[in-house]
């Protein structure tokens, strides 16, 4: 088959290189966010979706590059005066700690944090928990690991995937075109989430 180019087209590598570039960045910040949030939770004491500054500070006492007391302190009541509160949520802290980690600043547990520490909370919590509320997150396990799955295999199904919309998108049957236009509305749907 031949391509015929118009100026608003692009060519599929470039297509692919854009869509895996893109896929790139999404699990980038899903893995910054993931991060962020486990500092979150390891200096929110009272689990209640919000920190102080002093916790703030507790956070960034392993950061590297190393930022002074008074840097801190101002990156607090930045984020705090654009939330408009006198604390930190978690969605908060996980959007600039995405962007600290995306221009080199590197976040470290705290020293003093385990991973017995980590086990120990996880099953207070778990104990707390309905059985309604542990097949909840159950699934939302689930779902990640499936997640994480996709995106760890994307490179190799990204390929197959292209080809065989290509193939759909160029068949005379219209049945095809209908099931090409299906998979990329659950293609759309993942990007979003």
């Amino acid at each position: 088959t031949s391509l015929v180019y118009h100026e608003r087209c692009i060519g599929l590598f470039a297509f692919v290189e854009i869509v895996v570039d893109h896929y790139k960045q999404l699990d980038l910040r899903r893995r910054n966010y993931q991060w962020s949030a486990q500092l979150f939770h390891l200096v929110d004491t009272n689990n209640d979706g919000w920190i102080g500054q002093a916790e703030f500070a507790q956070i960034f006492a392993g950061v590297r590059p190393k930022y002074s007391s008074r840097e801190v302190q101002m990156l607090f009541a930045n984020v705090a005066r654009n939330a408009g509160t006198l604390q930190i949520s978690l969605p908060s802290f996980q959007v600039l700690s995405h962007q600290l980690m995306s221009n080199g600043v590197f976040f470290t547990r705290a020293p003093a944090q385990s991973a017995h520490d980590d086990r120990a909370r996880q099953a207070a919590e778990e104990r707390e928990l309905s059985a309604q509320e542990r097949r909840a997150r159950q699934v939302r396990r689930e779902n990640e690991q499936m997640l994480q799955r996709v995106y760890e295999n994307w490179s190799t199904f990204s390929e197959t995937y292209f080809k065989v919309m290509v193939a759909l998108d160029s068949s005379p049957e219209v049945r095809h075109r209908i099931v090409a236009s299906r998979i990329r509305q659950l293609g759309y749907r993942f990007q979003k989430h």
